[in-house]
């Protein structure tokens, strides 16, 4: 009586939510089962060893009501985890203070390729080549590139970090919820091998 209790909230749960956002978790293929009401993951910078992003400071938000509900700090393994979670959608805002690792004239070139159709970019690649932030990737964002390699300027408008978390992560019952991100330094488009030397 308990689970049908409990089922019957997830569906109620589920049923206020909007379809594509559950078309769009359902579809998440990095969403596995671990253990029992909690979410946990990696988070790894989106090179070719997966190096993991350690001492990231990751808030839990509720998703229907928005409201903080806990905190956490990446381990060295890039590991998070959120225990004790009622059954849901919920949505990781990552704050990333880590070095910014410096984009080069490679990363404007093919910011440049990506503008005028000679260069396909990942989903995660789009987000860190779109500098100025405004939804567009174009040869003005590789000029910031250029700039900011040059050391004429020190910023970017989108910042330094970018991720490709999804807005949904739910903690179904009775299994817990595993959701690994992904992260690269705003500019870096080709996915170097992360590192803050300079």
């Amino acid at each position: 009586m308990k689970n049908l209790i409990a089922i019957i909230f997830l569906l109620l749960t589920l049923s206020g939510c909007q379809k594509s956002s559950i078309r769009d978790f359902q579809k998440d293929s990095k969403l596995k089962s671990i253990g029992i009401d909690s979410l946990s993951g990696y988070l790894t910078y989106a090179d070719s060893v997966h190096t993991p992003l350690s001492g990231v400071f990751i808030q839990l938000y509720n998703y229907t009501s928005h409201v903080y509900l806990a905190s956490c700090l990446t381990d060295a393994n890039g590991h998070y985890l959120f225990p004790s979670l009622q059954p849901g959608f919920y949505n990781l805002i990552i704050n990333c203070n880590l070095s910014w690792m410096k984009a080069n004239a490679t990363d404007a070139l093919n910011i440049e390729l990506y503008s005028i159709g000679y260069k396909v970019f990942t989903s995660l690649q789009l987000k860190a080549a779109d500098i100025s932030g405004d939804g567009l990737v174009n040869a003005t964002d590789a000029l910031w590139v250029k700039y900011r390699f040059l050391e004429l300027i020190n910023y970017f408008p989108a910042g330094d970090w970018v991720f490709n978390d999804k807005p949904l992560y739910a903690v179904p019952l009775p299994n817990s919820t595993y959701g690994d991100v992904q992260g690269l330094c705003t500019g870096n488009v080709t996915n170097r091998v992360y590192t803050t030397t300079k």
